[in-house]
């Protein structure tokens, strides 16, 4: 599932990628400091889990969503740019501090917290709406509608930061510099929170209009209202997308990485009109003057691999110091 493919073939894969814990490539990666530039030192701290909404899943099971906000210790800058990021999990569970050791380590989204941290950002990491493994075989439709609340979920989190922006602005953040990215699932519903819009629903379409109007459209009402889910642009790690036809020039930047041996979709994967890999985005992005990206393919790559990738993590680095 968290390939993007049929919800019966997704969840084959899951097995197969996140859940193989016999692969020796399941250990946990260190990477070194060293290699990337320009880092800033200090202790990273963070806060306490803090709830940001309360929603119903697709199987009527209300789920707290909540968030985890990382930043240098001391730092008392103003106006503090801001990286939202979601961890993978096939939207059967979110690979959150609780997955950093173990076989799931490589699964951890950690060291891009801590690389955006030390880049000056103030990090959070989010949880979103998940269901169990045997719900997506109860229809076609669990998948695209799990994903759909997921998008509501995270733009329910960019509207409660600019409330806080607005209510005083204690973390001092900058409401002009906000950011997403995520790893597989968190990326997918990074992806589609940013290009997915009314004008791209159409009947026949994996996302119909029959859908949408079910979940409560593609804004949601939980959590914070009021104020704009807006935000700059995607950092998109082995994450796949419905179509790259929804995606057009004027709306948010994107950085995308994906390995050549991702298994379950890879960067030129195409499954109809449903999900099709960073390749095939990067190809469609080309072909659209003026629109702000950059695709970084692994040769040889796996899933897992953009997550401790430091020729990536460099590349990502001189593309944000550009859109600063």
């Amino acid at each position: 599932v968290d390939s993007g493919v049929s919800p019966d073939k997704g969840d084959e894969d899951e097995a197969q990628g996140e859940l193989n814990t016999d692969s020796d490539d399941d250990e946990e990666i260190e990477v070194d400091e060293a290699d990337l530039v320009d880092l800033i030192g200090g202790t990273i701290t963070s806060t306490d889990l803090t709830p940001y909404a309360r929603a119903t899943n697709g199987e009527g099971v209300e789920q707290e969503l909540t968030y985890r906000m990382f930043s240098i210790e001391g730092d008392e800058r103003d106006e503090r740019r801001v990286a939202i990021l979601l961890p993978g999990g096939g939207y059967t569970f979110v690979a959150t501090e609780e997955f950093t050791v173990g076989p799931r380590a490589v699964y951890s989204i950690g060291t891009w917290r801590d690389i955006l941290v030390r880049q000056g950002y103030v990090v959070l990491i989010a949880n979103y709406r998940t269901v169990t493994d045997a719900y997506f075989n109860t229809s076609l439709d669990a998948y695209p509608e799990t994903m759909l609340y997921a998008v509501q979920d995270l733009k329910a989190l960019v509207r409660y930061v600019r409330k806080e922006i607005a209510e005083g602005n204690p973390n001092r953040l900058n409401e002009d510099q906000i950011i997403v990215g995520g790893h597989s699932a968190g990326a997918i519903t990074a992806l589609h929170a940013a290009y997915l819009d009314e004008s791209d629903i159409d009947s026949q379409w994996v996302f119909n209009a029959e859908l949408v109007e079910r979940v409560g459209g593609l804004e949601g009402s939980v959590g914070v209202t009021g104020y704009s889910s807006d935000f700059n642009g995607v950092i998109n790690m082995a994450g796949t997308i419905a179509n790259p036809v929804i995606i057009s020039v004027g709306e948010p930047w994107l950085f995308s990485i994906h390995g050549t041996d991702d298994e379950g979709s890879g960067p030129y994967y195409e499954f109809g009109d449903y999900m099709y890999g960073a390749g095939s985005i990067a190809e469609h992005l080309d072909s659209l003057a003026g629109f702000v990206h950059q695709y970084f393919e692994i040769e040889g790559g796996r899933h897992h691999t953009p997550l401790t990738c430091t020729d990536c993590m460099n590349q990502a680095i001189e593309f944000l110091k550009a859109r600063e």
